[in-house]
């Protein structure tokens, strides 16, 4: 394993040097310093993603792993990293088309891989789970959310991919006590991608992740977690929607806020949590280098801060379900403060 992610380290260099070398690739430059979520000045490349997907599937092709095993994690990572290249390409402009062969393509996986959670501990959820019309819709729904969340507070330097290492390392526990080796191997190689992506991504963002590394990382998440979920015989299914709230609250509550404020849900705004967070600290004139990259530190101290109790409790489903309503209550408190506090400000300004 060790010989696997050395290869990963020197292949993500590598790449790295050719991409950023040659030409080719300058269509992948994020040039556009205008757009209502972009907080960057420079041109810099999206191809963060297109790295992570060359790195982790050599390590995969070469570790021999039981592809008959795991097909149904390799599919949907291939297939939802090239719907990121969609997006990172432009080749479909309208956010509906690209959410309409987003919702074909993975309901078209979920069926033909019989794709289930196996259980939610909510009555109606269940009752639900058990049609499979219903049961195949609420599976993808898990996966949009995750995928799209994951998408949503990509563009902070470090914000998704230190929030993804923090959320793998976690699953890395869990897996490491189910014995699963093979599982914990694929791990530890997305792991090791993410760390050699950081290494260029904080703290100034030489390099972003793209909507292809986004969509790719959001991917591994959500299968991930329906899989080691169903794997396990004692861990409630709350606790694993606690390791994964923040991604999944950040585009569900963004969805329901811009449709309560009579918006169009598909287009987005910078009225994000992270991004009110980042103008917050901006107005106060704290002496931060990178307002940036310090946002995505505060949003992750705080998430491992709030995570880490919810390990001791991760059998125990009622005490689950509590905290995870608690945690989602914080949420939006907070993101009404924040918002509150930009308002006044705005106006003393």
């Amino acid at each position: 394993m060790i010989k696997i992610i050395i290869i990963q380290l020197v292949l993500f260099n590598l790449f790295y040097f050719i991409f950023k070398k040659f030409s080719l690739f300058n269509s992948f430059l994020d040039k556009d310093f205008t757009k209502l979520q972009g907080f960057h000045t420079q041109p810099t490349p999206r191809y963060g993603g297109i790295l992570i997907f060359i790195c982790f599937m050599t390590a995969f092709l070469i570790s021999q792993i039981d592809l008959s095993i795991y097909s149904i994690l390799i599919f949907f990572l291939i297939s939802n990293f090239c719907l990121g290249m969609v997006d990172d390409t432009k080749f479909i402009i309208n956010p509906f088309l690209r959410f309409l062969l987003f919702f074909l393509i993975n309901i078209l996986l979920i069926i033909f891989f019989n794709l289930k959670i196996k259980e939610f501990d909510l009555f109606f959820l269940d009752y639900l789970n058990n049609h499979i019309f219903f049961s195949v819709l609420i599976t993808f729904f898990c996966i949009f959310f995750v995928v799209n969340g994951s998408n949503l507070i990509d563009g902070f330097n470090g914000l998704l991919g230190i929030h993804a290492l923090i959320i793998l390392i976690i699953f890395s526990l869990i897996i490491n006590s189910q014995n699963n080796n093979e599982l914990l191997n694929i791990n530890l190689m997305i792991i090791a991608s993410l760390f050699c992506f950081l290494f260029y991504n904080i703290p100034n963002g030489k390099i972003f992740l793209g909507d292809c590394g986004s969509f790719f990382i959001g991917t591994y998440i959500s299968i991930l977690t329906i899989i080691t979920y169903n794997q396990s015989n004692d861990i409630s299914p709350f606790y694993f929607a606690i390791v994964i709230y923040y991604i999944f609250i950040e585009i569900f509550f963004s969805v329901f806020r811009k449709l309560f404020q009579k918006k169009n849900p598909f287009y987005p705004d910078r009225k994000h949590f992270h991004m009110l967070l980042y103008e917050i600290l901006k107005t106060k004139n704290m002496k931060f280098k990178n307002y940036n990259f310090m946002t995505s530190i505060i949003i992750n101290g705080f998430y491992l801060i709030l995570v880490i109790p919810s390990f001791f409790i991760m059998q125990d489903s009622f005490f689950c379900k509590i905290y995870f309503f608690c945690l989602i209550c914080l949420y939006i408190i907070f993101y009404f403060f924040l918002n509150h506090q930009l308002n006044q400000n705005e106006k003393k300004n």
